[in-house]
């Protein structure tokens, strides 16, 4: 046992495996060019060049007034002026993964002194899914975005906190809060409140008020917190919406799915909701049960507690009694650090149940069930379950005996069961298959040093090869059909494996208008095709997905949106754009869109193969269709 644990003590090899897994995970989900890429790679691409879409209103003003995500820009601008844009992201994405996984296996080693279970908890929060509350499954970084970066700092955030180093926590919060203010600032003031917290239970507050520390810490994150409240506070001198207003559009027009929680937790998303609840009540159980430090768990109930009421608060202050401020503040992201959490103590069941004979096959069922990341909560739930039952119940029977050698045969079926769900095509994905030979490698490693050796080994070699054949292998096979390939995200350009693989008829549009039309030209563009701006490089009138932050801006933005695809008569709940948009536009008439070009002085207009129009085209591939207009 102590030959193992001075393997694991050799931070070199434990490292290089965190960064091995961390590239690994950025080559296998990376992603670039899609979701909220549309949005924020034109506003780099125009700080970096003020001629780029010259005529595009919308984008002209978010860089003239306020823009949450400025801070980020100016971050992603600094680096592509050495390496390129594209290139920029997909380091900006590995980076992120080593610093989530560095930050988990600090965590979760500060949690339970076992290294093992740190190099697992790592392995899982970088390649497994956890329950979806809160729209995102993966705690990894794929889409590299303000949030991903914000959160990545956030753990490092929550690691500051337990080792009370208040300075750290305080420029990590306002860094984080500049790249994203809502998960930044809540964050850094759900952090800096426990710390409040627990001196006032431990008697210490008059000791902490003390402290410079502290004091320079919150100045510091106040100050981050400052640059993001000032200029949005400004730019409310000149011009404001009325709160109606501003309540209408942020929580029904800006992909409301963020905003509205009767619909996004509790009914689109109810029983991963409900899942995670009982997972963290059962993880609170098994804490206490199993002899960890009871000092961690008032921090896993202060963060539940608060987020929980923040859940609550989303609904009253949004949907009851709705307020400008809260509707402002309301998003799910930090929810992520309770799933992060419930992925941490998951890996710390596996290496504590392995350790002991008794619970031993439980312990290796929940490793197979992890990556199943339903099977694995109810799994967890379960277990909990039999805890309880043996602790509190079995005694009163005189069944002890009995009931132990039903735990262990109740572990090997339930291993055995998970196994059969693989192979019945529950989950079958490479990356599962992945998380799992290098979980199995890990059980073997217990039985005697020289095996975890070996294990390391041939980790190092799965993985390099792995990363190795995602570098000379693009996959197109495997990646989502919106997502770009790997020539695209080094290189900047479209193959023709690309080509084949997206929507072909689009980019036979997109190559034909950045080749014959010119760049200073305006489009009116289809209400899906939100990644027109983008990947044409040409400017739009309005696009759905392209949204403001300052009231000036967003009351432009909201007009364009009315004129070009119609009002929108009601409150569209879990889509990108209101339902409606796609079919008014489908039936809009040639004189309609005769009156928005000479209002928005548009040059060309877009059709796809819905539209009917008697206007001459000068592009026409079946699919698509673009009118010139002077």
């Amino acid at each position: 046992m102590n030959s193992q644990q001075d393997f694991f003590s050799k931070q070199q090899y434990i490292y290089l495996c965190l960064v091995l897994i961390a590239v690994f995970t950025s080559f296998w989900g990376y992603a670039y060019g899609i979701g909220d890429h549309m949005t924020f790679l034109p506003i780099i691409e125009k700080l970096n060049d003020p001629e780029y879409l010259p005529f595009d209103t919308i984008y002209s003003m978010r860089l003239e007034g306020y823009d949450t995500r400025i801070y980020y820009a100016y971050l992603c601008l600094g680096i592509m002026k050495i390496v390129g844009l594209p290139a920029t992201f997909f380091l900006a994405t590995v980076l992120s993964n080593i610093a989530i996984g560095i930050a988990s296996y600090k965590v979760t080693f500060r949690l339970t002194d076992n290294r093992a279970a740190g190099w697992l908890a790592t392995l899982v929060v970088l390649t497994v899914q956890t329950v979806t509350a809160g729209t995102d499954s993966t705690m990894y970084c794929d889409l590299f975005s303000p949030g991903d970066l914000a959160f990545a700092i956030g753990l490092f955030m929550f690691l500051a906190m337990m080792n009370r180093q208040f300075l750290l926590l305080g420029i990590l919060a306002a860094v984080s809060t500049l790249m994203h203010i809502l998960i930044g600032g809540v964050l850094g003031f759900l952090f800096f409140g426990y710390i409040v917290l627990v001196s006032l239970l431990d008697k210490d507050f008059k000791q902490l008020l003390s402290n410079k520390w502290f004091w320079a810490g919150g100045i510091i994150f106040l100050l981050g917190v400052a640059g993001h409240i000032y200029p949005y506070s400004a730019q409310l001198t000149t011009i404001k919406m009325s709160d109606e207003t501003f309540i209408e559009t942020y929580g029904y027009y800006r992909i409301p799915h963020h905003i509205i929680p009767s619909y996004f937790l509790y009914k689109a998303e109810l029983r991963s909701l409900i899942l995670l609840i009982l997972m963290f009540c059962t993880h609170l159980f098994l804490w206490k049960q199993l002899g960890q430090k009871k000092e961690w768990q008032r921090l896993f109930i202060y963060c539940f507690t608060v987020l929980t009421l923040f859940l609550i608060g989303g609904y009253l202050f949004v949907e009851i009694w709705p307020s400008r401020l809260w509707v402002t503040l309301q998003v799910y992201r930090y929810y992520y650090i309770i799933k992060w959490l419930n992925l941490i103590l998951c890996s710390t069941w596996v290496v504590t149940l392995w350790a002991n004979p008794k619970y031993r096959y439980w312990g290796l069922a929940l490793a197979l069930a992890i990556p199943l990341h339903t099977l694995g909560a109810l799994l967890v739930i379960a277990f909990g379950a039999l805890v309880f039952l043996e602790r509190y119940v079995v005694p009163k029977f005189a069944l002890e005996k009995q009931f132990e050698q039903l735990t262990s045969l109740s572990g090997i079926v339930v291993s055995v069961l998970v196994v059969l769900a693989y192979f019945l095509g529950y989950g079958i994905i490479l990356v599962y298959s992945v998380t799992l030979l290098f979980i199995a490698l890990f059980g073997l490693g217990q039985y005697s040093p020289k095996m975890l050796k070996l294990a390391a080994v041939i980790h190092i070699l799965v993985v390099g090869s792995l990363i190795t054949s995602w570098s000379l292998f693009p996959r197109y096979e495997l990646e989502d059909p919106e997502s770009f390939g790997f020539s695209y995200f080094v290189t900047g350009q479209f193959s023709e494996e690309d080509l084949s693989k997206e929507r072909k008829e689009c980019h036979e549009l997109i190559e034909y208008i950045r080749n014959s039309t010119p760049s200073n030209a305006v489009f009116l563009t289809p209400p899906d095709e939100d990644r027109f701006r983008m990947l044409a490089e040409r400017a739009v009138v309005v696009d759905p997905r392209g949204y403001p932050f300052g009231d000036e801006t967003v009351m432009v933005w909201r007009e364009r949106l009315e004129t070009c695809y119609g009002p929108t008569t009601h409150r569209h709940i879990n889509t990108a754009i209101p339902q409606n948009y796609i079919p008014n536009y489908r039936k809009m008439t040639d004189e309609q869109r005769l009156k928005i070009a000479q209002k928005y002085k548009v040059d060309y207009i877009v059709l796809n193969a819905h539209c009917t129009t008697a206007m001459p085209t000068i592009f026409d591939n079946g699919m698509y269709k673009l009118i010139q207009l002077k």
